[in-house]
């Protein structure tokens, strides 16, 4: 043969075999890049979920020093419950306890130094709805609606915000409760 072929078909089992291998190595590729995709986006969704926050606090965390009567807080007074940041919402679960009076208002202070007993402005005013008594439940199910960068900086550091609840005999707040323990 002039052109140095054997004479051999192209369709020998060997070169059949490569075609497999390289088929199966492109599989194997797009396979890995599939699982990866969705393993990234259910860490994505997941960090998108609402993000629970327990809520703890009685009138003694209320504490501010060198503050006379009547800005000593409701030291009989308790709050606990949950609240729920993600999705550019809040919402909350709360139930109070024993307050001197109702609640007239609630926030989300922030953002605090190490020191929690430092000032620190009002970061979300949560509303007060169906505050009645001393002792009650405060819930807002559906979503009140906050900035991108507000739950950027709760989500970041979440230790750096706290809940105040406000009543008339402790206008400056009566209970407070970090937020920086994840449910």
């Amino acid at each position: 043969m002039a052109n140095g072929r054997s004479g051999k078909n192209n369709s020998s089992p060997r070169w059949a075999l490569g075609w497999l291998i390289v088929l199966l190595v492109i599989g194997i590729v797009i396979f890995a890049i599939v699982i990866t995709n969705l393993i990234f986006i259910v860490e994505i969704k997941d960090n998108q979920s609402p993000h629970c926050y327990r809520i703890f606090g009685t009138g003694q965390d209320e504490t501010h020093e060198g503050e006379a009567a009547p800005f000593y807080p409701d030291f009989g007074g308790l709050v606990k419950g949950e609240i729920f940041v993600g999705d550019f919402c809040i919402s909350w679960n709360l139930v109070y306890f024993n307050l001197t009076s109702p609640p007239t208002a609630m926030h989300i202070h922030g953002l605090v130094h190490e020191n929690m007993t430092d000032w620190a402005p009002i970061f979300i005013d949560m509303g007060i709805k169906g505050a009645m008594g001393i002792s009650g439940q405060l819930i807002h199910k559906d979503c009140l609606e906050i900035s991108y960068e507000k739950e950027f900086a709760i989500l970041a550091r979440p230790e750096s915000f706290f809940l105040n609840v406000h009543n008339e005999a402790f206008p400056n707040g009566a209970v407070r409760s970090p937020l920086g323990t994840r449910c």
